[in-house]
């Protein structure tokens, strides 16, 4: 009889234990690896050309390359009540290749509808970077 309630407070014990330790390690885990919020800057965007067309029913984005292989992706939309802020990189191309100097017209197409107002963001960064810079410079604003 004593034997039973023993052993069933040893279980609840080593049980607490190794949830107790699976819990701290995942905590101090993860505690790194958050992903840090992108810093947006108010100095204006200085790289190849990029346009905002709102004449359908979501944003386009047109960016203008100044040769093969460049990429122009959307990194991210950060929806508010009044408005969404769309952070856009341009990626230079690898430079151990040798590309065409040709205009290129790439074009994104948000999932922002048009009656939104929305403010862009754009980041130049180079093929290959070590540095992951996360400061994404104003481009302009556009207003239903």
């Amino acid at each position: 009889m004593i034997a039973m309630p023993f052993l069933s407070i040893v279980r609840s014990s080593r049980f607490r234990t190794v949830a107790g330790s699976l819990l701290l390690g995942v905590a101090a885990g993860t505690a790194g690896c958050g992903t840090s919020r992108p810093t947006l800057s108010e100095a204006r965007y200085n790289g190849p050309p990029i346009e905002v067309d709102r004449s359908g029913k979501l944003y386009r984005l047109t960016f203008q390359a100044p040769s093969q292989g460049w990429t122009f992706t959307l990194d991210q939309v950060q929806p508010s009540l009044d408005k969404a802020t769309l952070l856009v990189t341009a990626r230079k191309p690898d430079p151990s290749y040798m590309y065409a100097q040709v205009l290129v017209d790439q074009q994104l197409l948000t999932q922002v509808e048009t009656s939104t107002p929305i403010d862009v963001y754009v980041r130049v960064a180079e093929f290959v970077s070590s540095a992951k810079s996360s400061t994404y410079d104003f481009m302009t604003s556009s207003t239903p």
